[in-house]
């Protein structure tokens, strides 16, 4: 499995990206367009997770948070195969306490709601 889209009431909820490729076709096919997309949960921080996230050097999904763990984005942040995508997403990442369910202000919900 490359990606997973899952439609909640308030959310659209990409899991993971893949490498690209045919990502957006099949998101289209599924009726979502990619400024639909409001999150985007990244499990692990490997191109083949994350390359869907830039296409043509800009935010494949402009409006999406982009959530991951803290040592995930640490990991991509040093990892010279990331260096392109980072440089992208930088801004709309948020990260995850791993282990603890909950974000780094402690809200108690990855997603806030």
């Amino acid at each position: 499995m490359d990606a997973l889209l899952v439609k909640a009431p308030k959310r659209v909820i990409l899991i993971d990206t893949g490498v690209g490729g045919a990502l957006q076709q099949s998101l289209a096919q599924a009726g979502t367009k990619p400024e639909e997309v409001t999150d985007i949960l990244i499990t692990h921080s490997h191109p083949d997770h994350m390359g869907g996230l830039v296409k043509g050097g800009k935010l494949a999904f402009p409006k999406a948070t982009i959530r991951m763990s803290s040592a995930e984005w640490a990991f991509a942040k040093k990892n010279a195969q990331l260096a392109n995508i980072v440089k992208v997403i930088d801004r709309n990442v948020k990260t995850l306490q791993a282990g603890r369910g909950e974000n780094p202000a402690g809200s108690g919900r990855a997603f806030g709601d």
